[in-house]
């Protein structure tokens, strides 16, 4: 069949045999069923992409890419539908086409010739065609405009980039010297015969010029990479855009396929907020779940109104008690800004999985207030978000309205399922996934745009088009805050308005995070300000920046000390003062007593033995797991008529989510927990410290820095309670501090979480900060929150001398030690972070050093995090008769048989998918990892696991039935009272 379709009847019969995709038969995998020609796939992608930018791309993403275009949208539409269209031009080159042998013969009848044994050259997978891509982007501009091999460079190197991985420039160079595996004399000519014809289809005169002196920087480079990335996708998928039968040359009609196409993929259109209402308090009413005539605290209203205020994207950091209500203040300004710059979501990062899957139900409950008229992407951005119930029910629902189905009348919808929000079939990958218009997620999602990955591109396309609020900012290390920082300097660049919340940030912290932030700002103005376009080199750029700074004044002097509480911090950008906002405090107060107790269990069942009197709900917080499952259990032993309930991270997942809920519906709000038990010891680790909203009578911690232990303190009379609901010992809020020895000089923490030596393991807290909060809290007896909330953070983590002079010795040794870690990790952390935004002028070397993709969530968060690496297992019992199952005292999906001869159904994965636990890490060291998975593969290989979708890559772990099991000398044991534990053969 010929084609007659317009546009490709204009080329060669070689430029129109020339493949692009490939289809082989299911059983053999070597027959071709179907095929796709190079010209047809680029006619796709390219009326994809305008799809894209008409329907789907937010408007402030429009709105940059245009202004790099000296605001023309139009022109920076073209631009970006014309490098969709030639994204796979060097498919038409020898390394791309014998690698299929049956399309490769008729290109070379075609007089498209290649060296014989080509497809067996071990150097031909190095001959990528995106790499060819980029001398053929190059070469073309060079000849056709006149472009330089500097200015050609930009515009290459996104069409190098289309599949997440842009070379370096060692990769391009060794490419030019392998002719063979290019392609010349016609392979060459079909390359420039596609690319004359998309400049005829799909620019206008004068279009390249424009982008030549325009000198395209890098952001704008990256988010026209990624919106390569995502046409490419949506063309490539068969379902939507189906393949020809083998000997075929397909015409087809364009527009009509990619209406069929776009119809199919029902892609969500960006939100689009609207800036309708009066006041902040007519806002504050329709959102959030105001009682009747409350209105918006001082700290809210004023963050608002900051946002409100804003002429330009800037960064809010807003400093307020625990329980004030910030992630309602953070929503609600988020709308504002959303508005006002055109952004078509949200991002908003946590801690944590457990504060990430706390926040999403009340995510979903906002964006059903919006009024949306269509539901709106969602996103669950973890790795067990399948796990969370409300999660789970939209994605099952999602699976219904898959590529042209709609969803069944009879499906039953999960009662309170919100209708606003909807998870969508093509962004359920975690590549995909953040492209969503609202996620919620860990902070490692932020993190990851500063990671030097591939598809990073995307990543920061998802972070580019949102709002970005980042809670509990001062949660993080020195490692951690090395990539935070660099995010931020990027999305300051973009133009991203971030809303920062945290309860007890450090005044250094604060000005670093504003810092980072202001330095992209720097980027993008100066880039703005280039009128001519100026082309100087790398080393002349950062020499003008430097000196800029020298010139320039410090702008952030407010930030110093204690800058008021609570507070809110309006980055201005490098060359402005920052604003920083005292809003009147909300007006309650509580003052919490302190004591200290011995760090001994007898000390410990003593005080609440006197405490308990009367009952009471009391929590315990230790350091550690096996501090805390050994609390437990001398508790359980010595109050027998008390429940004990054991809460730390080394339960299944399953066991985990079932603890949260039962504590929430116990020591929760008063709306949620309505029976709160006369008596009631809860034993935790840091697990409660942020991601619960829990209320007890007394606590007792163990010794953690000053910023956590009023974290923690916040759990104390954290709602309203009549006096009836509180035993009379209890109606004063009291902490107890333990953990540690009070008779030495200075006093000091317990090995279990600080080791004295630095050769033993990392301690969980650094000495030096532990110190400095054992000094200012000498001779206190009690704490006024929110008053002593920042007066305290600032002291522990400033600079001056604390402490009586007979510690001074002790304090100065853990200050080098703390000073030493700080440097290693910020080295560490630099191995795999993205440059600044002024490193690079083009793609080619933008993410050289590549880490490992950070969709293997556990491979992210080790780049991310500065902490040593775990073994994830999915815990499965094996009963007296041989029979492996679900453990049984699983809420849901207990006791099932797993057949050993078919794939799990959906619904049992998922339950086995909840009884995930980590290894502890005294058990993953010293390359003890690889030991322990070939253990596991051996002893327990379900093959059957392989063929499922969610289990496929899992490694199970079977106890026995009491719940035993041996692995590599490790004796473990497991029971949902108090997870796992375990010991090691002598």
């Amino acid at each position: 069949m010929s084609p007659t379709g317009p546009s490709q009847t204009e080329l060669s019969p070689a430029a129109r045999i020339a493949w692009a995709k490939s289809k082989t038969d299911d059983e053999t995998h070597r027959e071709i069923i179907g095929w796709l020609p190079l010209v047809t796939h680029l006619d796709d992608a390219a009326a994809v992409a305008a799809r894209l930018w008409d329907h789907w791309v937010p408007a402030a993403i429009r709105r940059q890419l245009a202004t790099a275009s000296g605001g023309d949208d139009a022109h920076a539409r073209r631009v970006f539908i014309w490098l969709a269209g030639i994204h796979d031009v060097a498919k038409a080159s020898p390394a791309f086409a014998v690698q299929v042998e049956q399309l490769a013969a008729p290109m070379e009848k075609a007089g498209l010739r290649f060296e014989r044994g080509l497809a067996k050259d071990p150097n031909r997978p190095k001959a990528r065609h995106e790499r060819v891509g980029f001398l053929a982007v190059r070469d073309w501009l060079a000849d056709r405009h006149g472009f330089t091999a500097c200015e050609a460079r930009p515009l290459a190197s996104i069409v190098a980039a289309h599949h997440g991985l842009p070379p370096d420039t060692r990769a391009i160079t060794w490419l030019t010297e392998r002719p063979e595996l290019v392609g010349t004399g016609l392979w060459a000519q079909v390359r420039m015969e596609l690319l004359d014809r998309a400049e005829r289809m799909h620019l206008h005169a004068g279009d390249l010029e424009r982008c030549r002196t325009a000198a395209l920087p890098p952001t704008v480079q990256v988010l026209l990479s990624a919106l390569v990335i995502m046409a490419d996708w949506i063309a490539s998928s068969e379902d939507l855009f189906p393949y020809a039968s083998p000997g075929e040359v397909p015409s087809y009609d364009t527009g009509q396929r990619v209406e069929a196409a776009w119809r199919q993929l029902k892609l969500p259109v960006p939100w689009t907020a609207t800036d309708g209402f009066r006041s902040v308090d007519e806002l504050f009413t329709a959102r959030f779940d105001f009682p009747t005539g409350a209105r918006p605290r001082p700290a809210q209203r004023e963050l608002v109104e900051a946002a409100e205020a804003l002429d330009e994207p800037a960064l809010l950091i807003l400093e307020a008690e625990m329980g004030m209500g910030k992630t309602e203040a953070a929503l609600a300004a988020a709308e504002v800004l959303a508005a006002k710059f055109g952004l078509g979501g949200v991002f908003i990062a946590l801690p944590s999985q457990a504060t990430s899957d706390a926040l999403f139900a009340r995510t979903t409950k906002w964006i059903e207030r919006l009024g949306i008229g269509e539901p709106n992407s969602v996103f669950l951005a973890h790795s067990k978000a399948r796990l969370n119930n409300d999660y789970s029910a939209m994605l099952s629902r999602s699976y219904f309205r898959s590529i042209g189905q709609d969803e069944p009348e009879q499906k039953p919808r999960r009662p309170g399922l919100s209708e606003a929000a909807a998870v969508h079939l093509w962004m359920t990958s975690a590549k995909r996934g953040p492209l969503a218009n609202f996620v919620v997620g860990t902070i490692d999602q932020v993190l990851f745009g500063s990671l030097r990955s591939r598809h990073l591109m995307l990543r920061h396309l998802a972070l580019a088009s949102k709002v970005v609020v980042i809670d509990e900012c001062h949660a993080y290390d020195t490692y951690m805050n090395s990539y935070l920082d660099r995010a931020l300097h990027w999305l300051g660049a973009y133009g991203v308005p971030v809303v920062m919340l945290s309860a007890t940030l450090p005044s250094s912290r604060r000005k670093n995070l504003v810092e980072a932030y202001d330095s992209g700002v720097e980027t993008r103005r100066a880039k703005a300000s280039e009128s001519p376009p100026q082309r100087v080199s790398l080393a002349e750029r950062r020499q003008r920046s430097a000196e800029r700074k020298k010139e320039q004044p410090t702008t952030y002097d407010a930030l110093d000390g204690d800058i008021g509480y609570p507070s809110i911090v309006v980055s201005g950008g490098p060359t402005a003062t920052t604003q920083v906002l005292t809003p009147a405090p909300t007006g309650s107060s509580r003052r919490i007593a302190i004591e200290r107790i011995e760090n001994s269990d007898d000390a410990l069942i003593a005080a609440l033995s006197g405490y308990l009197t009367d009952g009471g709900c009391v929590a315990v917080i230790r350091n550690t797991v096996d501090r805390a499952q050994r609390t437990a259990e001398a508790l359980r032993a010595s109050f027998p008529d008390t429940d004990v309930t054991l809460s730390h991270s080394r339960f299944l997942a399953a066991d985990r989510a079932a603890t949260d809920r039962r504590l929430l519906n116990l020591f929760g709000p008063p709306s949620r927990a309505s029976r709160r038990p006369a008596r009631h010891i809860v034993v935790a680790t840091q697990v409660i410290e942020q991601s619960l909203d829990l209320d007890f009578d007394l606590m007792i911690s163990d010794l953690a820095p000053i910023d956590l232990l009023l974290q923690r303190a916040g759990r104390l009379h954290r709602h309203q309670r009549t006096d009836a609901e509180r035993p009379e010992p209890l109606r004063t809020p009291k902490l107890l501090i333990s953990g540690v020895d009070w008779t030495a000089v200075p006093p000091k923490p317990d090995s279990s979480f600080c080791p004295a030596s630095r050769k033993r393991d990392r301690p969980v807290y650094q000495p030096h900060v532990l110190y400095r909060t054992l000094a200012v809290l000498q001779g206190r007896e009690s704490l006024d929150l929110p008053d002593d909330i920042t007066k305290l953070v600032q002291l522990v983590y400033g600079r001056d001398q604390l402490g009586p002079e007979e510690w001074h010795s002790a304090m100065a040794a853990a200050l080098v030690l703390y000073e030493d870690r700080q440097r290693e990790s910020s080295a560490a952390a630099a191995t795999h972070r993205l440059g600044s935004v002024g490193a690079t002028t083009s793609l080619i070397d933008w993410v050289y050093g590549t880490t490992d993709d950070p969709t293997d969530e556990v491979k992210g968060r080790a780049a991310v995090r500065d902490t040593e690496e775990t073994l994830e297992v999915l815990v499965l019992t094996k009963d007296r008769d041989g029979t492996i199952g679900t453990p049984s005292w699983l809420d849901h999906g207990g006791g099932e048989s797993i057949q050993m001869n078919e794939t799990p159904p959906p619904k049992l994965a998922k339950v086995i998918l909840g009884c995930s636990i980590n290894l502890p890490v005294r058990m993953c060291r010293y390359g003890r990892i690889d030991r322990h998975i070939a253990e596991l593969k051996d002893r327990f290989d379900l093959q059957y696991w392989h063929s499922s979708r969610d289990l496929n890559g899992e490694l199970p772990l079977i106890l026995d039935a009491e719940g035993r099991a041996e692995l590599n000398g490790y004796q473990l044991h497991y029971d949902p009272h108090n997870g796992l534990v375990v010991t090691r053969d002598e």
